[in-house]
């Protein structure tokens, strides 16, 4: 069947193309019917996963390729699928202490960073522990983020898309516990 409402992507080194469908815009958040596609090598695009049904949202695929990490807004939740040639073989819960999760990146080093379009702040995870590391209450400089992404030579350059701003915000990040938290 075709998508509904497709939203993020990302690519393995295989070429195949995951995408997450979040669904009926109309719909309560929490029940849109979404899901988790990929579109093969061969072109083939089907449904991966209908357990996404809570506007699924943003997507980052590990360095090594065998976990995917999604993002459902509607029950604010981080999960990891992992993957083997392009198939689930499991998923596990990742958190939902990252506020009105929308879009996630993964760092040089696999940490993951969530923007929260809720709260106007990007969290990181590093071995199950959440931190704020980027924080502008009042959506000065950042307001209501949605997509990051990594750049910079050594992928240590944070790039945050926003609905609520005409500007792309981008952030030099290191390793936990070296530099407090940043309030914009």
């Amino acid at each position: 069947e075709p998508p509904i409402q497709p939203n993020y992507c990302t690519l393995d080194s295989d070429g195949r193309l995951y995408y997450t469908d979040s669904g009926d815009r109309t719909a309560p958040m929490h029940s849109t019917g979404g899901s988790l596609r990929v579109v093969n090598t061969g072109g083939e695009d089907k449904i991966l996963s209908d357990r996404f049904t809570a506007w699924a949202n943003g997507l980052a695929l590990s360095r090594d390729g065998s976990t995917l990490y999604v993002a459902e807004t509607g029950t604010e939740e981080i999960t990891a699928v992992h993957l083997t040639d392009g198939k689930i073989t499991g998923t596990s819960f990742v958190t939902n202490n990252c506020g009105h999760v929308d879009g996630v990146a993964l760092d040089a080093d696999d940490d993951i960073y969530v923007a929260s379009i809720g709260d106007n702040a990007i969290y990181r995870i590093v071995d199950g522990d959440v931190e704020v590391v980027l924080s502008d209450p009042v959506g000065l400089v950042m307001c209501n983020p949605t997509n990051v992404a990594f750049g910079g030579p050594e992928m240590r350059t944070l790039y945050i898309a926003q609905l609520g701003l005409p500007h792309v915000v981008a952030v030099e990040v290191d390793k936990p516990g070296r530099y407090p938290t940043v309030r914009l």
